[in-house]
């Protein structure tokens, strides 16, 4: 009888593993899974950060690899308004052309994804969109989420964003403060470590140079934040 060797043991198990691989392929089934999508505009998607592994959701995706084997969906789009992100199911007639059929919550949902993190903290309030409408998108977004599977949605805050009136900042409180109400522990504030003494400004060591968007020290808060949010269990 023949005794396998360190060597040849260390050869079948490469060899098992390729087979597992493979299996779990054919099976379409994969080894990393992908339970978490960002829906979100132009800081979700990276811009203001050096390359896309400093910024926020690159981050997170390091750190979900690291300790649960698993991947981000990332939907973001600069400059996207929170109506390009609904379901189809639930856009009225005057909202269905701006819907993204690739970048929105069906979307996620059919790519996998049980836990989603919406991320748009600005353009929709620089474009003119009333904030009574901006809330009731995300919420929008929320019911049709948890109708599919419940799957979980967090919300993330507003976002510092320097040149701004007096009415459009009051109308992104208003928002704010909304949207921490109708979504609890699922709200995620990123504003408060990023701010100036004004709650309006970004912090100038995190600002990337635009008023707008932010550096990597920047993208290292809202990621810091953002782990600390999952690692508390209490929304996803």
């Amino acid at each position: 009888m023949k005794l396998y060797t360190p060597t040849s043991c260390k050869a079948l198990r490469i060899l098992l593993t390729a087979v597992l691989l493979w299996t779990l392929s054919v099976s379409g089934v994969s080894a990393e899974t992908a339970n978490l999508a960002v829906l979100g505009s132009s800081t979700a998607a990276g811009t203001g950060a050096s390359q896309a592994s400093n910024s926020w959701v690159g981050l997170l995706q390091a750190w979900l690899m690291r300790t649960k084997g698993e991947k981000i969906i990332n939907l973001a789009t600069p400059g996207i308004l929170s109506s390009s992100a609904l379901c189809n199911q639930h856009t009225n007639s005057n909202l269905s052309e701006l819907v993204s059929p690739t970048r929105n919550v069906d979307r996620a949902i059919k790519l996998g994804a049980s836990q989603l993190i919406l991320s748009f903290p600005s353009n929709d309030t620089t474009n003119g969109i009333p904030a009574d409408q901006t809330i009731n998108n995300f919420l929008e977004m929320r019911q049709c989420a948890h109708s599919n599977d419940k799957v979980q949605v967090a919300v993330m805050s507003s976002l510092p964003r320097s040149g701004l009136s007096k009415k459009q900042n009051a109308e992104i409180a208003q928002i704010d403060a909304a949207l921490q109400k109708e979504f609890g522990k699922c709200f995620i504030n990123v504003r408060s470590a990023l701010s100036d003494s004004s709650n309006e400004n970004p912090r100038r060591e995190f600002s990337a140079g635009d008023g707008v968007h932010f550096n990597d020290a920047g993208h290292a808060i809202i990621f810091a934040t953002v782990k600390r949010f999952m690692e508390s269990g209490k929304c996803f």
